[in-house]
């Protein structure tokens, strides 16, 4: 949503900019400060939108790095797992399977 205000933020400056630079000096005295003013304010702007799509590409490679990792670590550890698992018949309860340290009452 902000990428998008921004795109169409500069636009409407450069409008802006040559609205109010078009004319004599008579007209707008100020005219090279306000040019300026839209220049810098659109520079500004395009440099947030590349800060944005780098932040963007920066989480998207993070993430990307983090699920790969956990893929791995859950593929190395699987035989571990597959021994430690416990089988439990089936006339065992659900709270003594969960709880086997308790004895029957």
């Amino acid at each position: 949503m902000t990428l998008a205000l921004l795109c169409l933020a500069i636009p409407c400056l450069w409008v802006f900019r040559e609205f109010l630079t078009t004319g004599t000096d008579e007209q707008h005295p100020l005219r090279f400060f306000i040019s300026a003013f839209a220049d810098f304010l659109t520079f500004a702007i395009w440099a947030f939108i590349a800060l944005l799509l780098l932040a963007l590409a920066i989480n998207t490679a993070a993430f990307a790095v983090q699920t790969l990792r956990a893929r791995r670590r859950r593929a190395l550890a699987w035989p571990q797992d597959m021994d430690r698992r416990r089988v439990v018949p089936l006339s065992v309860t659900l709270e003594q399977r969960d709880h086997p340290d308790r004895t029957r009452e």
